[in-house]
């Protein structure tokens, strides 16, 4: 695998909005995220102040982090 099983384990917690997401994203030092149109992520992050929607279009949404 090009990345280590606990940036996966990672990446599953977060793109579900699974406990903890926050603080994956923040630990990453994540500032962006394209999403695909389904995605539970999509809808915590736009409720979190700490994110604003840049585009979203039928292919998903992008956010960046204010």
């Amino acid at each position: 695998e090009l990345f280590p099983l606990e940036i996966w384990r990672d990446y599953d917690t977060a793109i579900v909005a699974g406990d903890g997401w926050q603080a994956i994203l923040e630990r990453h030092e994540i500032s962006g995220v394209i999403l695909p149109p389904d995605a539970v992520l999509a809808r915590e992050l736009r409720e979190d102040p700490g994110w604003t929607l840049g585009t979203e279009g039928p292919a998903g949404s992008v956010f960046v982090r204010r």
